[in-house]
């Protein structure tokens, strides 16, 4: 069995955009589970599968130039498009930092495996939610699904304008709206708490309502939490199902 030299350079550059599209999923790193290796396997089996469903063709370059452009071009592309995955989660990890700094959890911090860093144990619930959402709702399948229709909208041959990433800063403001709607009703219950506690304060100065008020909102807090996981679910699931949408609009021709 034998591979043609254009077969396998047609590869190596949809290796270069799955690389950049995997890049983006919030699943990676060696501190949770799926090791870089895993993930380098993954994408050079995706990359085949896509080579042999999608009739793509492009002239082999005379230089060396061009090859490291074709090179880059389909990184940037790729990296653009996994941003906007990576978009979608930050959204929920703000909506976690916020919900944590109302309920008064931002002081115990635990190590999130999915950033490598220090995040609130708020955030890493909410994190671990949407992955759930991710799968439950199709979006793997539909975001793979996204990746093989990109080549039928930009492929080699088609200009790539860099204007498209501008779209990218309207995605980025919308992750402070997303993030106060679904921490909306932590916010007006550590108001209430707090304006509550104030006129207690005003009304028996010697009880200490700082110590009154920690526990309360800590507990009113997962209280409300739990009711409104419903509402979290929602906001959560909008956003996903207009993630292809946003993926496929930043490569439009």
């Amino acid at each position: 069995m034998s591979f043609p030299v254009q077969e396998i350079y047609l590869w190596m550059l949809i290796l270069c955009r799955c690389g950049g599209v995997l890049a983006g999923f919030p699943f990676g790193g060696e501190n949770n589970g799926i090791p870089g290796t895993v993930k380098v396997l993954l994408a050079c089996a995706l990359s085949y599968i896509v080579l042999t469903i999608t009739p793509l063709r492009i002239e082999m370059p005379h230089s060396v130039f061009m090859h490291f452009f074709f090179a880059c071009r389909e990184i940037i592309i790729g990296l653009a498009m996994g941003f906007v995955i990576k978009i979608a989660f930050a959204m929920i990890e703000i909506a976690g930092h916020i919900i944590a700094n109302e309920i008064g959890l931002n002081a115990g911090e635990m190590f999130n495996p999915l950033t490598e860093s220090d995040s609130s144990f708020a955030s890493i619930m909410l994190i671990q939610f949407g992955i759930v959402i991710f799968f439950i709702t199709g979006l793997d399948k539909e975001l793979l699904r996204c990746f093989v229709q990109s080549y039928q909208i930009l492929d080699f041959e088609t200009t790539f304008r860099i204007q498209n990433l501008s779209e990218l800063s309207s995605f980025v403001g919308n992750i402070f709206i997303l993030s106060f709607k679904i921490a909306a009703p932590l916010i007006l219950l550590n108001f209430l708490i707090n304006f509550g506690f104030a006129i207690l304060g005003k009304a028996a100065p010697k009880v200490n309502v700082f110590f009154l008020s920690f526990p309360l909102r800590i507990f009113s807090g997962f209280c409300l939490l739990a009711l409104t996981v419903y509402l979290v679910y929602v906001h959560i699931a909008t956003d996903f199902q207009q993630l292809p949408q946003k993926v496929l609009s930043i490569i439009q021709p």
